[in-house]
């Protein structure tokens, strides 16, 4: 019994120190990577996507109020369009490559958001395999 509550604290413990440090990533990431630091390459997940949340290529345009995500795994890419401010998905697809999951994206977002264009009033999704 010893044993075993050990192992169950030992986790509790491993689990609230990965919490501490990826929070303290979120809000300083430079304290957790060094200034002089090169960016790795990332591979995105479902639960680590690259979101860009700005406009023009590589969100190196102003910042919307929306958050284009993108991530893999073995079967397909994923291309999410969100509304920052009350958190709803507006466009989720998905396709076996990013180059045919972005057209699909284009298609749908025209569909639920007329008015704006994407790369201007909209965020840019980020390819993942560049």
């Amino acid at each position: 019994m010893n044993r075993s509550f050990s192992k169950i604290r030992h986790i509790q413990e491993s689990n609230l120190r990965l919490e501490k440090r990826m929070l303290s990533e979120q809000v300083n990431p430079t304290a957790t990577s060094g200034a002089t630091a090169q960016p790795t390459k990332q591979q995105p997940t479902a639960q680590n996507p690259l979101c860009n949340s700005s406009t023009g290529t590589g969100g190196t345009g102003t910042k919307t109020p929306y958050m284009a995500c993108v991530w893999k795994d073995q079967f397909a890419t994923y291309i999410k369009l969100t509304d920052i401010n009350t958190g709803s998905i507006i466009v989720q697809v998905y396709d076996q490559n990013f180059v045919k999951a972005n057209t699909k994206f284009f298609d749908m977002v025209s569909e639920k958001l007329p008015g704006k264009k994407i790369g201007v009033d909209l965020p840019m999704p980020i390819n993942p395999d560049n």
